[in-house]
């Protein structure tokens, strides 16, 4: 997928409003593929924290952040969101429309895509703020 457009992948909301990834074309969009138990999923979480913070602090500039949760209720997702922070969007893959358009296998796993709708990263395995903020930053400058 890398280099080519986003998968017109489609999900839901919690309140069963839907998620379309065609529609997000104009901003730099990071999807995050995670399970409220998984162990580097959890792990991870104050990095993603710490990423969104620094993406909202960037205003108009900063890139939309969407955790994408497959096996997990919404009541699991919820709860995980409580006890560990975080408030971004967060889109139920119900029939896995975007685990198998991407390919997921494991999580976590992170896309990056480009205000065209273009994949540009994939990464699979645990991301840092830091890191994912100097490759957006590097996306955004044609330098990676």
């Amino acid at each position: 997928l890398l280099g080519n457009p986003a998968p017109p992948a489609v999900g839901e909301y919690a309140d069963g409003t839907p998620f379309d990834l065609s529609r997000r074309k104009g901003s730099w969009v990071v999807l995050n593929f995670f399970t409220h138990n998984c162990v580097p999923c959890i792990r991870e979480h104050p990095e993603l924290i710490q990423f969104v913070d620094q993406q909202r602090a960037l205003g108009a500039d900063g890139a939309e952040f969407y955790s994408v949760v497959r096996d997990s209720t919404v009541d699991e997702v919820e709860a995980f969101f409580e006890q560990r922070g975080g408030d971004w969007p967060v889109v139920y893959d119900t029939e896995f429309e975007f685990v198998n358009q991407f390919g997921v296998a494991l999580v976590p796993e992170t896309w990056v895509i480009d205000p065209n709708g273009f994949v540009r990263r994939r990464i699979i395995s645990e991301v840092g703020a830091e890191q994912l903020s100097r490759l957006l930053q590097a996306l955004r400058e044609g330098a990676a």
